[in-house]
């Protein structure tokens, strides 16, 4: 996890992080819904989520 800012708010993930998640993407098929897949697939996409957010909020540079 990244330092916290002065906004007191933290990185979830660094950028590099962020494009490396970015570029292991891979879809699920229907059948695999609820399996340890589309669980990484899921945990996956909340962290860029949340840091999608913190970096609206902190208006910083948006790498998501």
């Amino acid at each position: 996890m990244a330092e916290q800012g002065s906004d007191g708010f933290a990185d979830v993930m660094t950028l590099m992080e962020a494009e490396q998640l970015c570029e292991r993407l891979e879809g699920v098929a229907v059948e695999e819904y609820g399996g340890p897949k589309w669980s990484k697939l899921d945990e996956t996409l909340s962290r860029l989520n949340i840091q999608a957010h913190v970096n609206a909020m902190t208006r910083s540079d948006e790498f998501i």
